[in-house]
């Protein structure tokens, strides 16, 4: 019995690994960089960038989108000015089929915020 529920337990972890469901931590869309703007980076060096990412909210609903990887965790919703935050998302490409699940909801400093569920889409 006992090798039954550790087989169970290690399917169980393995199912929640290979997940194609991730948390989307927040939506961000771009915006061109006013002249003069600059910013620090990890090295306190100063650079002057083209286009600034800000946290944004878009109507809840249900979106069948693609997605391009653009860093760790950052995917922008192709075709548009859109960026999504994601939490331990690990898909590769330019073209990643996708299904957003946006909820809207009020944070502390009574601001809206847009967060949800992304599923990748394997055809």
């Amino acid at each position: 019995m006992k090798k039954y529920c550790l087989l169970f337990v290690l399917f169980i972890s393995y199912s929640a690994y290979c997940s194609d469901s991730y948390e989307i931590k927040n939506v961000l869309i771009k915006s061109e960089a006013e002249d003069g703007t600059f910013i620090l980076d990890n090295y306190d060096l100063v650079k002057e960038p083209r286009y600034i990412l800000y946290p944004t909210v878009i109507d809840a609903g249900e979106y069948s989108v693609q997605l391009k990887r653009i860093d760790n965790n950052l995917y922008q919703i192709v075709n548009t000015e859109f960026y999504i935050v994601t939490k331990y998302c690990y898909e590769y490409g330019y073209f990643i089929d996708a299904v957003l699940e946006i909820k809207n909801k009020y944070n502390y400093n009574n601001k809206q915020r847009s967060y949800g569920t992304v599923i990748i889409t394997k055809n």
